[in-house]
Protein backbone atom coordinates (compact mmCIF):
# COMPACT_ATOMS: atom_id res chain seq x y z
CA UNK A 1 0.00 0.00 0.00
CA UNK A 2 2.85 2.19 0.72
CA UNK A 3 3.94 2.16 -3.35
CA UNK A 4 0.14 2.98 -4.35
CA UNK A 5 0.44 6.14 -1.92
CA UNK A 6 3.83 7.10 -3.11
CA UNK A 7 2.49 7.01 -6.69
CA UNK A 8 -0.45 8.86 -6.11
CA UNK A 9 1.55 11.73 -3.80
CA UNK A 10 3.69 11.43 -7.00
CA UNK A 11 1.10 11.74 -10.07
CA UNK A 12 -1.81 13.48 -7.85
CA UNK A 13 -2.86 15.71 -10.61
CA UNK A 14 -2.48 13.60 -13.34
CA UNK A 15 -4.08 10.45 -11.23
CA UNK A 16 -7.43 13.04 -10.81
CA UNK A 17 -7.60 14.63 -14.08
CA UNK A 18 -7.82 11.69 -16.26
CA UNK A 19 -9.97 9.98 -13.02
CA UNK A 20 -12.74 12.89 -13.46
CA UNK A 21 -12.03 12.58 -17.19
CA UNK A 22 -12.98 9.04 -16.97
CA UNK A 23 -14.98 8.07 -14.23
CA UNK A 24 -16.85 11.51 -12.72
CA UNK A 25 -18.47 12.05 -9.47
CA UNK A 26 -17.39 9.49 -7.16
CA UNK A 27 -13.52 9.81 -8.47
CA UNK A 28 -14.06 13.40 -7.33
CA UNK A 29 -15.27 12.95 -3.75
CA UNK A 30 -12.18 10.03 -3.82
CA UNK A 31 -9.17 12.52 -4.91
CA UNK A 32 -10.81 15.24 -2.29
CA UNK A 33 -11.05 13.12 0.47
CA UNK A 34 -7.00 11.93 -0.20
CA UNK A 35 -5.92 15.68 -0.60
CA UNK A 36 -7.31 16.09 2.96
CA UNK A 37 -5.75 12.54 4.43
CA UNK A 38 -2.65 12.93 2.34
CA UNK A 39 -2.33 16.83 2.95
CA UNK A 40 -1.83 17.59 -0.40
CA UNK A 41 -2.58 21.22 -1.69
CA UNK A 42 -6.69 21.22 -2.31
CA UNK A 43 -6.97 24.31 -5.30
CA UNK A 44 -4.38 22.54 -7.39
CA UNK A 45 -6.54 18.96 -7.36
CA UNK A 46 -9.94 21.04 -7.53
CA UNK A 47 -8.65 22.67 -10.84
CA UNK A 48 -7.32 19.09 -12.22
CA UNK A 49 -11.23 17.54 -11.53
CA UNK A 50 -12.95 20.42 -13.05
CA UNK A 51 -10.87 20.50 -15.92
CA UNK A 52 -10.64 16.67 -16.38
CA UNK A 53 -14.77 17.04 -16.05
CA UNK A 54 -14.70 19.83 -18.60
CA UNK A 55 -12.66 17.96 -20.95
CA UNK A 56 -14.67 14.62 -20.70
CA UNK A 57 -17.86 16.91 -21.24
CA UNK A 58 -16.47 19.00 -24.02
CA UNK A 59 -15.77 15.86 -25.85
CA UNK A 60 -19.13 14.31 -25.30
CA UNK A 61 -20.30 17.59 -27.02
CA UNK A 62 -18.32 17.39 -29.87
CA UNK A 63 -19.44 13.35 -30.12
CA UNK A 64 -22.89 14.82 -29.65
CA UNK A 65 -22.79 17.41 -32.55
CA UNK A 66 -21.35 14.42 -35.24
CA UNK A 67 -23.98 12.15 -34.02
CA UNK A 68 -26.74 14.35 -34.23
CA UNK A 69 -25.74 15.48 -37.65
CA UNK A 70 -24.90 12.12 -38.90
CA UNK A 71 -28.15 9.79 -37.33
CA UNK A 72 -30.36 12.87 -36.91
CA UNK A 73 -33.72 10.99 -37.77
CA UNK A 74 -33.07 7.59 -36.27
CA UNK A 75 -36.28 7.12 -34.44
CA UNK A 76 -34.50 5.76 -31.30
CA UNK A 77 -32.36 9.39 -31.53
CA UNK A 78 -35.87 11.50 -31.50
CA UNK A 79 -37.36 9.04 -29.15
CA UNK A 80 -34.77 10.40 -26.30
CA UNK A 81 -34.50 13.37 -27.70
CA UNK A 82 -38.27 13.97 -26.51
CA UNK A 83 -37.53 12.23 -23.45
CA UNK A 84 -34.37 15.12 -22.77
CA UNK A 85 -36.63 17.53 -23.90
CA UNK A 86 -39.86 16.96 -21.18
CA UNK A 87 -36.83 16.36 -18.24
CA UNK A 88 -35.50 20.07 -19.59
CA UNK A 89 -39.09 21.36 -19.43
CA UNK A 90 -39.45 20.68 -16.00
CA UNK A 91 -36.78 21.76 -14.98
CA UNK A 92 -35.65 24.78 -16.49
CA UNK A 93 -38.91 25.43 -18.97
CA UNK A 94 -37.31 25.93 -21.76
CA UNK A 95 -33.56 26.90 -22.10
CA UNK A 96 -31.54 23.58 -22.26
CA UNK A 97 -28.16 25.45 -20.87
CA UNK A 98 -30.05 26.12 -17.28
CA UNK A 99 -30.38 22.26 -17.14
CA UNK A 100 -26.57 21.88 -17.86
CA UNK A 101 -26.28 23.24 -14.20
CA UNK A 102 -28.62 21.46 -12.65
CA UNK A 103 -28.09 18.26 -14.53
CA UNK A 104 -24.81 17.79 -12.79
CA UNK A 105 -26.56 16.25 -9.49
CA UNK A 106 -28.66 14.12 -11.32
CA UNK A 107 -26.85 10.84 -11.57
CA UNK A 108 -26.65 9.13 -14.72
CA UNK A 109 -28.12 12.45 -17.10
CA UNK A 110 -25.12 13.87 -17.39
CA UNK A 111 -24.02 12.55 -20.84
CA UNK A 112 -27.97 12.65 -22.07
CA UNK A 113 -28.26 16.31 -21.58
CA UNK A 114 -24.60 17.26 -23.06
CA UNK A 115 -25.65 14.90 -26.05
CA UNK A 116 -29.09 16.53 -26.22
CA UNK A 117 -27.66 20.16 -26.14
CA UNK A 118 -25.63 19.43 -29.32
CA UNK A 119 -28.58 18.01 -31.00
CA UNK A 120 -29.82 20.96 -30.23
CA UNK A 121 -27.15 22.89 -31.76
CA UNK A 122 -26.74 25.25 -29.02
CA UNK A 123 -23.37 26.96 -29.78
CA UNK A 124 -20.20 25.63 -28.27
CA UNK A 125 -19.13 28.77 -26.21
CA UNK A 126 -22.55 28.74 -24.35
CA UNK A 127 -22.40 25.16 -23.70
CA UNK A 128 -19.06 25.88 -22.36
CA UNK A 129 -19.96 28.83 -20.45
CA UNK A 130 -23.03 26.73 -18.54
CA UNK A 131 -21.15 23.35 -18.76
CA UNK A 132 -18.16 25.24 -16.33
CA UNK A 133 -20.76 26.78 -14.12
CA UNK A 134 -22.26 23.37 -13.33
CA UNK A 135 -18.98 22.02 -12.45
CA UNK A 136 -18.25 24.75 -10.52
CA UNK A 137 -21.16 24.72 -8.35
CA UNK A 138 -20.97 21.33 -7.90
CA UNK A 139 -17.42 21.10 -7.20
CA UNK A 140 -17.69 23.56 -4.68
CA UNK A 141 -20.36 21.64 -2.74
CA UNK A 142 -18.98 18.57 -3.17
CA UNK A 143 -15.09 18.92 -3.14
CA UNK A 144 -15.17 20.53 0.22
CA UNK A 145 -16.85 17.57 2.24
CA UNK A 146 -14.46 15.08 0.32
CA UNK A 147 -11.28 17.39 1.44
CA UNK A 148 -12.78 17.71 5.05
CA UNK A 149 -13.33 14.35 5.33
CA UNK A 150 -9.96 13.34 4.54
CA UNK A 151 -8.79 15.84 6.98
CA UNK A 152 -10.66 14.81 9.78
CA UNK A 153 -10.05 11.29 9.44
CA UNK A 154 -6.52 11.64 8.54
CA UNK A 155 -6.15 12.85 12.24
CA UNK A 156 -7.67 9.55 13.14
CA UNK A 157 -6.27 7.59 10.95
CA UNK A 158 -2.89 6.15 10.52
CA UNK A 159 -1.24 6.50 6.76
CA UNK A 160 -1.18 2.72 5.84
CA UNK A 161 -4.95 3.20 6.20
CA UNK A 162 -5.02 5.61 3.57
CA UNK A 163 -5.88 3.50 0.65
CA UNK A 164 -8.46 1.41 2.11
CA UNK A 165 -10.37 4.04 3.67
CA UNK A 166 -10.11 5.72 -0.09
CA UNK A 167 -11.77 2.75 -1.54
CA UNK A 168 -14.85 2.66 1.21
CA UNK A 169 -14.65 6.39 0.46
CA UNK A 170 -15.39 5.60 -3.14
CA UNK A 171 -17.68 2.68 -2.56
CA UNK A 172 -19.77 4.41 0.31
CA UNK A 173 -19.89 8.16 -1.95
CA UNK A 174 -21.01 6.11 -5.31
CA UNK A 175 -24.06 4.51 -3.58
CA UNK A 176 -24.83 7.57 -1.59
CA UNK A 177 -24.65 9.65 -4.97
CA UNK A 178 -26.53 7.27 -7.34
CA UNK A 179 -29.81 6.50 -4.27
CA UNK A 180 -29.77 10.89 -3.92
CA UNK A 181 -29.89 11.25 -7.86
CA UNK A 182 -32.68 8.58 -8.30
CA UNK A 183 -34.53 10.35 -5.52
CA UNK A 184 -34.20 13.63 -6.97
CA UNK A 185 -34.67 12.57 -10.08
CA UNK A 186 -37.92 10.28 -9.71
CA UNK A 187 -38.84 13.93 -7.99
CA UNK A 188 -38.72 15.66 -11.01
CA UNK A 189 -39.97 13.47 -13.30
CA UNK A 190 -43.18 12.50 -11.12
CA UNK A 191 -44.17 16.25 -10.31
Amino acid sequence: METIVALLNAYQLPTVFWGAFFFGDSVILTAAYLAGQLGWQPLPIFLAAFLGTAAADTLWFLGGVVLSRRFASSTFLLREREKASALVQKLTGRNPLYALILVKFLYGTRIAMILYTAARRIPFHLFSLYNSVGILVWLAIFFPLGYFAGKGLGAALPDSGVIQTAIVVFIISAVIMRIVTVWLTRRVTNE
